[in-house]
């Protein structure tokens, strides 16, 4: 298991929510883990683009609407 900056992150919140529970902050646990599944759900948009000299026709017409 490789152990970057993410899983050590998702580890101290689990962590740091088990231990909140245990001492019956339920408000902070509840923010910690509320933090971590917004965290976890963000999308990871990559862009690649192509340096060529293709031209690309967008053609916005439906062929299928009759």
């Amino acid at each position: 298991m490789e152990f970057d900056n993410k899983t050590i992150l998702i580890s101290g919140l689990v962590l740091g929510s088990i231990v909140a529970m245990y001492l019956k902050y339920n408000d902070i646990a509840l923010a910690i883990v509320s933090g971590l599944v917004g965290y976890l759900s963000k999308d990871a948009i990559t862009v690649n683009k192509n340096n060529t000299d293709e031209e690309v026709i967008m053609d916005d017409t439906n062929e299928d609407s009759i």
